[in-house]
């Protein structure tokens, strides 16, 4: 009888781990913060559509310096950043340029500008970023898009 345990146990302790093993849960990648063009969807519940004749929408943050730079296809928004504990954010010193843009163009900046200088709070998931305040519902999303 100790003869067949001690088989039993033997067969059982050289089997491949990979049998006896479950298998690996996937773990979703998510797309770094910094150095990432994000390209804007959504801002305040509303989609963000480009025409091709515009310039490249687009939100980046910079690692040297911890320097912002945003668009949504006319101005250039540029500033300061801060990553702080907990997936906080903090902008600062946000500057935009002046251009002539249309009245439509110039609401979705104010609108961007304006979720940079109140979200607090970031979130990646894959290859979305959502910029909130506090754990309210995101006021901006983006998607990781090529370089500019």
């Amino acid at each position: 009888m100790q003869l067949l345990i001690s088989m039993i146990l033997l067969f059982f302790t050289s089997l491949p781990s990979a049998w006896m093993s479950p298998e690996p849960k996937f773990q979703q990648t998510n797309t770094p913060l910094l150095e990432t063009v994000w390209v804007p969807v959504e801002l305040m519940g509303e989609k963000v559509l480009v025409s091709p004749d515009q310039n490249p929408a687009y939100l980046k943050f910079n690692q040297l310096g911890n320097q912002v730079n945003a668009s949504v296809g006319c101005n250039t928004i540029s500033g300061s950043f801060a990553l702080l504990r907990g997936q906080r954010i903090q902008f600062s010193q946000l500057i935009s340029t002046m251009k002539a843009c249309s009245e439509n163009m110039i609401a979705k900046e104010i609108l961007l500008k304006r979720t940079l200088e109140t979200a607090n709070r970031y979130t990646i998931r894959g290859d979305t970023l959502s910029l909130s305040q506090g754990r309210r519902a995101p006021m901006a999303k983006f998607v990781a898009g090529s370089g500019l």
